[in-house]
Order: structure tokens, then sequence, then C-alpha cells
């Protein structure tokens, strides 16, 4: 998939899980690469999370009708939030 392309849909993501998400968390995409999105999930919140990071981030690529698999690299502390990897399969 090309990179614009990717971008378009990677930002109609981020907007649909941060609606999903009410203000609780919020993506932001960092990056997009040789069909990889690198994303920043902060937290807004100091409630816990109570679902799947990792879930919620695909569904919300797949409501965009991409096939992707979300890593969720862990918290960065400088940047408060967590670090994701999107690759798209196929």
């Amino acid at each position: 998939m090309e990179a614009a392309r990717l971008l378009a849909a990677a930002s109609r993501a981020a907007e649909r899980f941060n609606e999903w998400m009410m203000g609780d968390l919020e993506m932001e995409v960092l990056s997009v690469r040789d069909g990889e999105v690198k994303l920043l999930i902060r937290q807004g919140c100091a409630c816990s999370l109570d679902f799947s990071l990792k879930e919620e981030v695909e569904s919300a690529f797949r409501d965009e009708g991409l096939e992707v698999e979300a890593i969720v690299e862990g918290w960065d502390v400088e940047e408060s939030g967590y670090r994701v990897t999107v690759r798209v399969k196929g």
C-alpha cells in the first residue's frame, strides 16, 4: 500500500480510536514508512486499562479496511505514552 493512502487510513483510524476512547486515551500517528505505522497513545486519565490496547488499535484500522498486526512496544517515559507499531498484512 502506498504511503499516502496508508497515512490517510491511519489518520482516520486514529480519529475513530480517539472517539471510542472519549479522551481517556489519544492516538497520534508519528510516522508511516514501508507498510508500518508508528503510533503514540497517550493516557489522558489515571484510570486503569480494562481492555486490550492491541485489539482496540487493530479494530480501528480494521474499520478502515486494513488487516494489520499491532505491536504494543511499551510505555515511553519521555513522551508519556504507549509506543505502538502497526504492520499492514498482505
